[in-house]
């Protein structure tokens, strides 16, 4: 049986007014193997806060 950890990922850098989630990073082990994925949430995708600085 396979075995699966969720991590709720959030931005809460310089600038922004509240911490924001950016997604999910999904980690699962199964016959011995990791394997690691990560799911952009919606509402991050479509805000105007996942866009970094030109000068960064």
């Amino acid at each position: 049986m396979a075995d699966r950890t969720d991590i709720w990922v959030y931005a809460d850098w310089k600038g922004m007014k509240s911490p924001k989630c950016i997604g999910t990073l999904s980690a699962q082990q199964a016959k011995g193997r990791k394997a690691f994925s990560f799911s952009y949430d919606v509402e991050w995708i479509n805000s105007q806060e996942d866009k970094f600085s030109p000068t960064f």
